[in-house]
């Protein structure tokens, strides 16, 4: 059984505009609906957590299926914000909790988990794919979205944010050790890493899509509705590693009997 809430409703339901970022929800639309079918289910019977969820522009999208979700951040001010445009949207089925991902206990576990650009921000990302797989039943389903350690959108990234992190230089400057505040990037990864580091935690990889090429590196032509959905339509048609980033779908498979909860 699909969800009764089409994808333009989904989309809808997001401030997400940039083509590579509804891109990646037609993504997720499309793993749940194809996790809940197998199932026997719809969308709306799914209990969701989304781990990073910031101001949840992904989470409202998953509100708007009619799904339980629960948005976990550190940030406060991210959570209000979520808050208030759930609020604001009707959406009584969003709960907002400051909590450090990382070690993250609910003493639930969810049909599906989300990580959604949140991997790459985090030093220690074995704890977090702990922390996925504490929450995720067996049979469950985790969808993670990350940039390619090495593909073009990072590598100009990383060029650009490599001068603040001279230690040298700031000391010649007279200032402090840099800080990212968990807003930059700690990790780069290969697909084959990342999905090796989550196998190990019992995800077995299902789907894995390319998100954008190489336009991405200019945030005129990123955002540009022209621009931009052509190099979403290019990556499709590139090798994996060539990529700017992908989206991964992963089914649990947990040691022990199957979990029915």
């Amino acid at each position: 059984m699909e969800s009764a809430v089409p994808l333009e409703t989904f989309l809808a339901a997001s401030p997400y505009t940039d083509p590579v970022d509804r891109k990646k929800l037609r993504f997720i639309h499309r793993a749940l609906t194809a996790y809940a079918r197998r199932q026997g289910r719809t969308c709306a019977d799914l209990s969701v957590l989304e781990l990073g969820c910031g101001v949840g522009a992904v989470t409202l999208a998953l509100a708007s299926l009619g799904a339980r979700v629960v948005g976990v951040d550190v940030d406060a001010g991210d959570l209000a914000a979520l808050r208030d445009d759930a609020q604001t949207r009707g959406l009584a089925n969003v709960e907002a909790r400051e909590a450090d991902a990382l070690v993250l206990d609910l003493g639930a576990r969810f049909d599906v988990v989300i990580a959604s650009e949140v991997f790459e921000h985090v030093r220690e990302p074995q704890r977090l794919a702990e922390a996925a797989a504490r929450h995720c039943r067996d049979g469950g389903l985790l969808v993670v979205t990350t940039p390619n350690g090495y593909g073009p959108w990072e590598t100009v990234n990383s060029l650009k944010l490599a001068p603040r992190r001279w230690r040298w230089l700031r000391r010649i400057l007279g200032k402090p050790a840099h800080d990212g505040r968990g807003r930059e990037h700690e990790q780069r990864y290969t697909r084959g890493r990342l999905a090796s580091m989550l196998a190990a935690h019992g995800f077995a990889l299902e789907e894995a899509a390319n998100s954008d090429f190489v336009f991405t590196v200019a945030r005129a032509l990123r955002r540009s509705p022209l621009w931009g959905t052509l190099d979403c339509w290019l990556a499709d048609r590139v090798p994996h590693g060539m990529a700017s980033g992908w989206y991964l779908a992963l089914v649990h498979r947990a040691a022990g009997p199957p979990d029915r909860g």
